[in-house]
């Protein structure tokens, strides 16, 4: 599947924040596409992260974007929607992503 060679992208990407953000682009589009809702949401999110923090002329966390390439790769490989705790993960990181997007702004 050629959702997974982008998930294997990504992994390898972590730490270089441009290369994740394109790779992440790249999965928003094809996941769902695949079936791989949950895996599309997350990658979106990530998306979004990536836009917002640049919009605030921040740089990304980097432990906020491991944690999204982590539920990337999970969700990609589960076995079936149910095993993806699909509908959780993508509203846990995206609370995450709100606290720091709120932190940055502060701090700003």
């Amino acid at each position: 599947l050629a959702v997974h060679d982008y998930v294997r992208e990504l992994e390898n990407a972590i730490g270089n924040l441009p290369l994740v953000f394109e790779k992440a682009h790249e999965l928003r589009g094809f996941a769902e596409t695949a079936g791989l809702r949950a895996t599309g949401r997350i990658a979106n999110g990530l998306c979004r992260y990536f836009d917002s923090m640049e919009k605030l002329g921040a740089t990304p966390d980097h432990a906020v974007v491991a944690l999204h390439v982590s539920a990337i790769a999970r969700t990609a490989r589960a076995k079936d929607e149910a095993g993806r705790m699909s509908d959780a993960v993508a509203k846990e990181l995206a609370t995450l992503v709100a606290h720091k997007l709120a932190e940055t702004r502060a701090a700003l």
